[in-house]
């Protein structure tokens, strides 16, 4: 009678179902296994292993709730009451340099704890996607990218400006989002807002908008319908106060400039094989020159910035 096979040390469990490409000598599964897959996408893109950043919990639920919580709906209800109350919620209040210090630290305590809640809930992902990151000679080409990419979203964003100021016949005003920033950087070191909104910020925007709005949400619907609702709130949580002024130009300005940067972002998350790494470092190139630009090209080219961040 013969005796039945055990398993390798390698072979997935029983109730962990192993979705990658099988050896075609009959070897091990690659260490790229894939378990939760996204619908609407390969497993393996032009030989670009998948990240796998595994599938929605509860414990997402954690994060997700303060951050949209805050950034969407806080930010929307304050800009109506502002307006409401007669308040210019587009500057019409003018802040000193210690306001505009307390404003840089409280964003620093925020992110500081939402970093601090998923770091724990995200690491293992994060090392994952790093792999997948570095895998073969693709690493290269993806580091050649993120400037590319970056080129891309400026070239994009002038091209539909210039098209908004000639439907329109003026040049758009500054947005709140911008306008806010423009001053801060006047204000706090450098270093500090390179830390922050350089390398902390990108990498929580996308945790949510990719990671958890596109990469585990795809375990649960097409990967293209997540897209589009991550693309969708990413514009919207940045042009909240733009959004209830009423200025057609500066609202179509400033949500079209977000909508490339979403779209951009996103595609390079997907055909990366749902890279977190990947989004974060486009994402980080993208804020980490618009921070050198405001501190050390807008005191000479006021308008460089208005296409940047």
């Amino acid at each position: 009678m013969n005796e039945q096979q055990s398993p390798g040390p390698h072979a997935p469990a029983p109730h962990q179902p192993y979705y990658g490409a099988q050896p075609a000598d009959g070897g091990h599964p690659d260490k790229y296994a894939v378990r939760y897959p996204a619908k609407g996408l390969p497993t393996r893109l032009w030989g670009q292993p998948d990240s796998d950043p595994g599938r929605l919990s509860w414990w997402d639920l954690l994060t997700a709730i303060p951050y949209f919580g805050f950034f969407l709906i806080g930010t929307t209800i304050l800009t109506l009451v502002m307006n409401a109350a007669g308040v210019d919620p587009m500057g019409g209040v003018s802040l000193s340099d210690e306001d505009y210090m307390m404003q840089f630290a409280e964003n620093a305590v925020i992110f500081g704890i939402l970093l601090a809640l998923i770091l724990p809930l995200n690491l293992k992902a994060l090392i994952r996607s790093f792999r997948v990151f570095t895998h073969s000679g693709l690493a290269f080409l993806k580091l050649l990218a993120v400037p590319g990419l970056w080129l891309v979203t400026i070239v994009a964003n002038l091209i539909i400006t210039l098209l908004i100021m000639a439907i329109f016949g003026q040049e758009p005003t500054t947005s709140e989002n911008q306008a806010g920033l423009e001053a801060m950087m006047q204000v706090v070191p450098f270093w500090a807002a390179l830390l922050l909104f350089g390398i902390v910020v990108p990498y929580i925007e996308e945790y949510f908008f990719r990671h958890q709005l596109v990469g585990k949400l795809s375990t649960k619907l097409n990967i293209w319908v997540c897209a589009v609702i991550s693309i969708l709130i990413f514009a919207a949580v940045h042009v909240t106060a733009e959004l209830v002024t009423g200025d057609l130009m500066l609202i179509m300005t400033s949500l079209f400039t977000y909508l490339t940067m979403s779209i951009i972002m996103t595609l390079a998350y997907i055909f990366s094989g749902r890279s977190l790494a990947f989004a974060w470092f486009v994402h980080a190139f993208n804020n980490i020159v618009a921070v050198c630009s405001m501190y050390f090209l807008l005191p000479y080219v006021d308008d460089f910035a208005v296409i940047l961040f």
